[in-house]
């Protein structure tokens, strides 16, 4: 009985033949990730413009380890929460980066990632959102360089909401408050 193979054990058929260090297209290099902690403390969302009102407690953050790398980014958990009075009632989530303190941009140029809205009622009723945003990016840098990424938010309309990092969805309940996790992943490309 004879056995006959041919080719290399372990290596990728997808790798460039003669090439030390380059990941194949679609690997991930690493995984960044955070947990926030819970805050019962409410923001009121009252402006269209996006701010960054829980800032670096909403933050991730990368520093890409090969050029022209994909990051693949996540927040979840957030609890968007509102006592609807009458009047129409909404927040928009958006992420935004910082490349090397240059400032902080959408990753989408304008275009929300996650939200709700709601026509309020006169009687105030409690409404809990719990959101999730996730967007495949292709940031500008050079290696070396960090990339923190936030989520921002703004009101629907004109109109005001609040918005907590983690909120009890259940009155004195601490075993069911919600944790928000922010993660980069960073892809090649």
């Amino acid at each position: 009985i004879g056995v006959s193979m041919s080719g290399i054990v372990g290596v990728s058929p997808n790798m460039k033949s003669g090439v030390v260090g380059i990941t194949p297209k679609g690997h991930v290099i690493q995984v960044v990730h955070e947990r926030f902690e819970v805050s019962a403390t409410a923001i009121n969302v009252n402006s269209t413009t996006p701010t960054d009102g829980w800032g670096a407690s909403m933050s991730v953050n990368i520093t890409p380890k090969q050029l022209n790398s994909k990051i693949h980014i996540s927040f979840q958990g957030m609890n968007s929460h509102t006592h609807s009075y009458a009047g129409n009632k909404g927040i928009c989530l958006f992420i935004y980066h910082d490349v090397a303190g240059g400032g902080f941009t959408n990753v989408t140029t304008g275009r929300l990632l996650s939200g709700y809205y709601e026509n309020g009622s006169s009687n105030g009723e409690w409404s809990e959102h719990v959101q999730s945003l996730w967007y495949l990016h292709s940031p500008s840098y050079t290696v070396g360089q960090e990339i923190k990424y936030r989520v921002f938010y703004s009101t629907h309309s004109d109109n005001s909401a609040a918005t907590y990092l983690t909120h009890s969805k259940f009155n004195n309940d601490s075993n069911h408050e919600l944790d928000a996790i922010g993660i980069a992943m960073e892809i090649s490309a």
